[in-house]
């Protein structure tokens, strides 16, 4: 009996630190931060699933997609605004890390030159939100180990395209270092852009920049006097010859439908689209970047949700000053053309 008193008289001594530690532990529970919370969620939810021996999630199954661009200029034109483009969109909730690898003019041939050497040549390209930075004379090799890649687009260029087989060795070979150099799993894409514009003021000598000697002359012997729609024809055809039945590809984007389009069908001049004899102004990157956005997601969009492209962001000065304000008409023409890319990327448009 004095067992159980000594044992009663005990519990009554401490049981106010206990009432004491509850009431410090409440009042500081109470100011717990929304960003503490979410952190402890998350470690309960890896430590449960360390217990029933399930692997950690990888950052793809948390929902980050990591694209990597290997081309040119015409690449260029699309994933310059593509990061804005992805960051005004949403891209369902997601994170995202975009890349560019970058060389003037690059095609199959010189890629597999410049990765066999493990030259210096390109300039890299990075971002997950707006804003990107930029690594001047990075190699190939440096680009792949630097991110767990989930995508890798090819870009081909002008001798690729006119390529019976696209320059089939020549991506072997590319797709083979990409293999070796990007540990992860990962897919292929291929990306083609725009054709080349024919409206005569963009050749004209008031033009800010002209086209090298010859270069008009070319595409008029190889396509015709009109060659804009020609074009356009003669390298969907060849994408659809020698990549679309690859297993290897499992993204084949086509954001030059979006432009054909935009000109074709619903009227806005060349002149409005282009900076020069063969790339986007500001527009037409735009509308490019959201060609590439939809068909990469595969959901078409209702609205476009960016308002502006601020005068710091834009290339192509000597077409307007300031910010590029998107009015309801340009956002009409976005979404349009950006919808009929993702339901016709490679079927003729009737002139």
């Amino acid at each position: 009996m004095k067992r159980i008193l000594s044992l009663l008289l005990a519990v009554l001594t401490v049981l106010p630190l206990f009432v004491s530690c509850g009431q410090s532990e409440l009042a500081v529970e109470e100011t717990v931060t929304e960003e503490t919370v979410t952190k402890e969620e998350n470690a309960e939810e890896v430590t449960t699933a360390d217990e029933v021996g399930m692997e950690p999630q990888s950052d793809y199954e948390k929902g980050i997609t990591r694209i990597l661009i290997i081309g040119s200029s015409g690449s260029n034109d699309v994933f310059f605004q593509l990061g804005r483009v992805f960051y005004a969109q949403g891209f369902g909730g997601k994170k995202y890390t975009l890349g560019f690898l970058y060389y003037s003019g690059g095609e199959f041939p010189e890629h597999v030159e410049f990765s066999s050497m493990n030259k210096p040549v390109y300039d890299y390209y990075k971002t997950s939100g707006e804003a990107y930075v930029r690594e001047e004379e990075c190699t190939m090799k440096r680009a792949l180990g630097d991110e767990a890649w989930d995508v890798i687009f090819l870009h081909p260029g002008g001798v690729d395209l006119k390529s019976e087989d696209l320059n089939l060795s020549f991506r072997r070979k590319i797709e083979a270092y990409v293999n070796e150099h990007v540990p992860t799993e990962h897919a292929f894409g291929v990306h083609l852009r725009c054709p080349n514009p024919t409206e005569d003021e963009i050749f004209s000598d008031h033009w800010w920049r002209k086209a090298p000697a010859g270069y008009r002359d070319n595409l008029v012997k190889t396509y015709g006097e009109n060659y804009f729609l020609p074009q356009f024809l003669a390298t969907t055809e060849s994408m659809k010859r020698n990549v679309l039945d690859d297993p290897t590809y499992e993204y084949a984007i086509c954001t030059g439908a979006g432009i054909v389009y935009a000109h074709k069908v619903l009227g806005v001049a060349q002149t409005a689209l282009y900076r020069d004899y063969t790339h986007l102004s500001d527009l037409g990157r735009l509308l490019a970047s959201y060609c590439f956005y939809v068909q990469f997601t595969g959901e078409a969009i209702d609205e476009v949700k960016l308002d502006k492209l601020p005068a710091k962001a834009r290339q192509s000065h000597y077409q307007s000053e300031g910010d590029l304000i998107l009015t309801e008409d340009l956002k009409y023409i976005i979404k349009t053309c950006a919808n009929y890319a993702l339901e016709h990327p490679w079927d003729p448009i009737e002139k």
